[in-house]
């Protein structure tokens, strides 16, 4: 008899991570389709619950009958999993605020639980998910807790050497930057606000039929974002491109003469715009 851990897989991007994580350590690891039917076999150990792009919310999300198996074999929830674990027993889960991404800090209440062995007190934890689990059902327990970090830094770099044939001769596509590159900083407080800024580098592009330039110039583009949060309501102001770039710094858009197909314009390769600079107020009801 081969004993097992089933996945019923919901849609989750991460269900073969955690398959392989099963898997590697020595446990035999199933994946289906969270509707193809399954029997309790004697060799089957849990269930995993896989995460989901839905929401258990939406008027056609992913279900399964949890209720029919719990009793018989032990059950984890994972993201989409959990979540529709508390709504069938009748706990709250409703959209966050705001969509949560990136690094958490995983903070145990329980040490003492099979659970959490060798877990230390605050663990690094990555999440994905817009929904928020608001009330347990009865009988459920709370053994740990996730909380954002208020800072997140994301880099962002890309390489491509895409080529095409052009008069017997390969060259690189036009419009296509080999390199090109982001930086992306944030900190934000829940029910306070937040602030954000973004460099993104474009480099060298080919052009094709400008009587201007056979290459564009690289740039470097600079955005801002504040956000204050006052009860209902929140103000913000958004900067973008803020280092004022335009293609026309550079070289005309209106040719002087005609081009081939017939356009009077050139290719853009950059912002055709300057800085922008606006704002508002955002209100939850």
């Amino acid at each position: 008899m081969v004993e097992k851990i089933l996945i019923l897989d919901f849609g989750s991007q991460y269900t073969q991570l955690i398959a392989r994580a099963v898997r590697e350590a020595n446990v035999f690891c199933e994946i289906i389709p969270y509707q193809k039917p399954f029997e309790l076999e004697p060799g089957l150990k849990g269930i995993i619950l896989s995460g989901s792009p839905y929401s258990v919310n939406d008027e056609r999300a992913p279900d399964v009958n949890i209720q029919s198996f719990i009793k018989q074999v032990p059950v984890l929830g994972v993201c989409y999993g959990a979540q529709l674990t508390a709504k069938r027993f009748g706990g709250k889960v409703e959209k966050s605020n705001k969509r949560e991404y990136g690094r958490a800090i995983l903070q145990t209440r329980k040490d003492d639980d099979v659970l959490l062995k060798d877990i230390s007190k605050t663990s690094q934890v990555w999440m994905s998910h817009a929904d928020t689990i608001l009330e347990l059902p009865a009988g459920f327990e709370l053994l740990a807790t996730v909380r954002r970090q208020p800072y997140s830094l994301t880099g962002t770099y890309t390489y491509v050497r895409s080529r095409e044939l052009e008069n017997a001769t390969r060259q690189d596509a036009p419009l296509t930057p080999r390199r090109s590159a982001g930086v992306v900083g944030m900190w934000e407080r829940k029910e306070v606000g937040r602030v954000g800024v973004e460099f993104y580098y474009t480099g060298v592009q080919r052009l094709e039929e400008n009587p201007f330039s056979d290459t564009s110039e690289p740039y470097v583009i600079i955005g801002i974002l504040a956000e204050r949060q006052f009860g209902w309501a929140r103000l913000f102001v958004n900067g973008e491109n803020l280092t004022g770039v335009r293609q026309t710094r550079w070289s005309p858009i209106i040719r002087s003469t005609r081009a081939p197909d017939g356009r009077w314009t050139v290719d853009a390769w950059a912002p055709l715009e300057g800085r922008n600079i606006n704002g508002g107020i955002r209100m939850r009801f």
